[in-house]
């Protein structure tokens, strides 16, 4: 690099070399797997959290039957967190 910092009278890479390049990944496909689902759960807890005290917050104090009306927002909390665990089990690569 040194010598030659601009390249000059170097050959491309071949096709060869190019494909084997996307390969060549900073981690590995398990453990960006394994980050992926920790950040989905991690994703999942705070959203519950969050309607746990916004609820605490909107709902009567004492009342029995006040956590069913938080089933809405939970329901939905599950509804789009299974909506991208389906999008992350879905194939990345584009077909022509």
């Amino acid at each position: 690099m040194f010598r030659n910092p601009l390249g000059t009278d170097m050959a491309p890479l071949s096709v060869m070399e190019k494909h084997a390049r996307h390969f060549e990944m900073l981690i590995s496909q398990d453990t960006l797997f394994a980050v992926q689902a920790g950040l989905m759960v991690f994703g999942f807890w705070i959203a519950v959290q969050i309607v746990r005290h916004r609820g605490r917050t909107l709902l009567v104090a004492g009342s029995h039957r006040g956590g069913w009306r938080l089933a809405p927002m939970l329901g939905f909390v599950v509804l789009i967190t299974g909506f991208h665990l389906w999008l992350l089990s879905q194939p990345m690569i584009m077909r022509m």
